[in-house]
């Protein structure tokens, strides 16, 4: 693992579902668990991978070619889950800022065509972007997943992380999913 250790990511599973959900891959590279959860539980035909995920953050002593490691490692990962699974959710404390841009291609048309609020610019208060976020929106991109961060309902653009006497906002945060996840969001 690259980085600064910490105590990892954690998935709490309700008693009424521990029937339905499975661990399905732990990660050696990133702070990971994929779990494999029963269509019935998001009520999606077929089986989830559900993903609760860390990515360390650009430190002093973190490079950009480390931020780039980690997100390939997160990306071989995200890649497999979708080449295994139809419905893929993914939780995350990615660490990337990714301000208002959109990684929408032509390969996501249908479903903007298909949702009103994917239609617009996603909502933000923190405009920043980095490498991290430039990372996330192509991973997004290029497997055809969309992120929720500021387009769903009751989600303002807020930020998630603030930082001490909240001087540093900033929205590190973000859930990706494919689009089977329209239908139910």
């Amino acid at each position: 693992m690259i980085g600064r250790k910490s105590n990892g990511v954690a998935v709490l599973i309700d008693q009424s579902i521990h029937d339905f959900v499975t661990v399905w891959h732990v990660s050696e590279q990133n702070q990971a668990i994929w779990l494999k959860c029963a269509g019935q539980v998001f009520n999606v035909p077929g089986n989830v991978a559900l993903g609760a995920v860390y990515l360390n953050p650009k430190t002093d002593k973190r490079s950009n070619s480390d931020i780039t490691e980690s997100f390939g490692h997160f990306f071989d990962e995200a890649t497999t889950a979708s080449l295994n699974f139809t419905n893929v959710l993914i939780m995350c404390d990615f660490n990337a800022h990714i301000g208002d841009l959109s990684e929408f291609t032509d390969e996501h048309k249908d479903i903007q065509d298909d949702f009103k609020c994917l239609q617009h610019a996603r909502l933000t208060c923190c405009k920043s972007v980095h490498r991290a976020g430039k990372l996330l929106l192509d991973i997004a991109a290029a497997g055809a997943y969309m992120l929720t961060t500021g387009r769903d309902k009751g989600d303002s653009g807020h930020a998630t992380f603030v930082g001490y006497h909240g001087r540093h906002r900033s929205r590190p945060d973000h859930i990706l999913m494919t689009p089977t996840f329209t239908t139910i969001c």
